[in-house]
């Protein structure tokens, strides 16, 4: 069984991230008994309620295991997370030690998310973009989870994870095959 959450952890505010109806249907989300929901990273980082988000899609995820799918994005990182206001959030809605805790605690369940996922075999989701480094869907399956930091010095794996994580489509559809991206990260394509 799973340890309890802190006092502190068990004060998060739901009433910012969404307004639920008095009564809640009898299942929720309502269509989740027909629907599989795939969410596409960035969970943090969005706005204010990040710790919010992240709870709700966590709940989500157990209520729902064979509905709901996490796919990691490049905000589900560490550095990038600390840097861009998650941890900030963390820290200022819950105090120091329980702010830390949960931080860290949500950057170790964002180091298991896969990076990608198949729609009925099909449709191929990653947050970013093939890129030159991935050429067969094995190179996904074959990846070794925890993925700590969203990064690698394993190379080709490094590139392997710059493309699926930071790369971006290009502003017009007339431009084909894949270029450098003018965030430096990634490619474009």
């Amino acid at each position: 069984s799973l340890p309890p959450l802190p006092p502190s952890l068990q004060t998060l505010s739901w009433h910012p991230l969404i307004s639920l109806p008095p009564s809640l249907p009898p299942s929720f989300p309502p269509d989740i008994q027909l629907v599989d929901y795939c969410f596409n990273g960035d969970f943090v980082d969005r706005g204010p309620n990040s710790c919010d988000v992240v709870l709700l899609l966590f709940s989500l995820k157990v209520a729902y295991p064979r509905r709901i799918f996490l796919i990691r994005g490049n905000h589900e990182c560490r550095t990038v997370n600390a840097h861009y206001g998650f941890k900030a959030e963390c820290l200022r809605r819950l105090g120091a030690d329980a702010g830390a805790q949960f931080w860290e605690m949500c950057n170790v369940l964002f180091d298991l998310l896969p990076l990608a996922a198949r729609v009925e075999g099909k449709i191929l989701v990653l947050h970013g973009g093939l890129g030159a480094s991935l050429n067969f869907i094995e190179q996904l399956q074959a990846l070794q989870r925890p993925i700590v930091n969203g990064q690698s010095s394993e190379e080709p794996l490094g590139q392997l994870l710059r493309d699926c994580l930071w790369s971006d489509p290009t502003a017009s559809d007339v431009v084909l095959g894949t270029h450098a991206s003018p965030r430096g990260t990634g490619i474009a394509l």
